[in-house]
């Protein structure tokens, strides 16, 4: 068990090292403005103020998941479900590595738009 665990840290602390390349040139100024374009949340507006209220009423639970009671939930309209999931991740991932931005990221088609909520929330 334990020389499964140590080939597990090792292998991670491995694939760290490698996705930070010292030798990469840093991004351009295209590619981080492309970059800012292409992360931007932007919030609709139905029910916006009753949603933020009751996001801010979530408690975490023991895996730091914060998901609202079905209960509330099945109250909303269907407009203000569309914002409670455009506003707030339920499902809690960390993920230690920073993303890096990719270089000529501008230049690129990606295949799923970029992770929001800081890529520490999911929708499972």
């Amino acid at each position: 068990m334990r020389t499964l665990l140590s080939l597990c840290v090792i292998a991670a602390a491995a694939s760290s090292t490698f996705a930070q390349d010292p030798h990469q040139p840093p991004a351009s100024a295209a590619t981080k403005k492309y970059h800012a374009y292409r992360t931007t949340t932007t919030q609709p507006p139905f029910g916006l103020t009753r949603v933020k209220g009751l996001i801010k009423k979530i408690k975490a639970d023991s895996e730091n998941n914060e998901r609202l009671a079905d209960k509330v939930y099945n109250s909303l309209s269907n407009q203000e479900k569309f914002t409670y999931a455009m506003l707030h991740g339920e499902d809690f991932s960390q993920n230690c590595d920073m993303m890096p931005i990719f270089q000529d990221e501008e230049k690129k088609i990606f295949a799923y738009p970029a992770g929001a909520w800081d890529d520490e929330s999911t929708w499972i």
